[in-house]
């Protein structure tokens, strides 16, 4: 895959990718992009991303330019190519975003989310709550299982 510019237009072929593959490779980037951000990640590199965001400054072109544009690239592709749409279409690129901002609220607003489930931190046991809780709503706003049968 070659990387494109975050304004460029993203292709809307995986090359071959079925819409299934796509929508459990969705399932699977979410899953992982949890375990990185909610037990693999530094509060340092963490806080970089998120002051780019709220104040871009120079750091900003660099994080779309590398593996945070990227990410949004593939997984806009995926989220496409999983739903049978087209990935220049705003409403889809909204979804895809939403998708990815179910698990970042977890990370960002992490005080808040220990306090309102009455953890101490957020282990394994915690983790795999909020990865049933991402799954089930990616279901949802998919409108598949990750089984590929169709959600009600």
């Amino acid at each position: 895959m070659t990387s494109k510019r975050h304004d460029e237009p993203i292709e809307t072929s995986l090359g071959g990718v079925s819409a299934g593959d796509a929508a459990e490779m969705v399932d699977a980037a979410l899953g992982n992009i949890a375990h990185a951000v909610l037990i693999g990640a530094s509060d340092h590199r963490l806080r970089i991303i998120l002051d780019e965001q709220m104040q871009p400054g120079p750091g900003f072109e660099v994080l779309l330019e590398s593996g945070v544009g990227r990410l949004l690239t593939v997984f806009t592709r995926l989220t496409a190519t999983a739903l049978g749409r087209d990935p220049s279409d705003p409403e889809l690129r909204a979804r895809a975003l939403a998708l990815l901002g179910q698990v970042l609220v977890f990370r960002m607003a992490r005080k808040a989310v220990l306090r309102t489930l009455g953890w101490e931190k957020i282990g394994p046991d915690e983790f795999a709550i909020l990865e049933g809780a991402i799954r089930a709503n990616t279901e949802a706003v998919m409108g598949y299982r990750a089984n590929g049968a169709a959600a009600p």
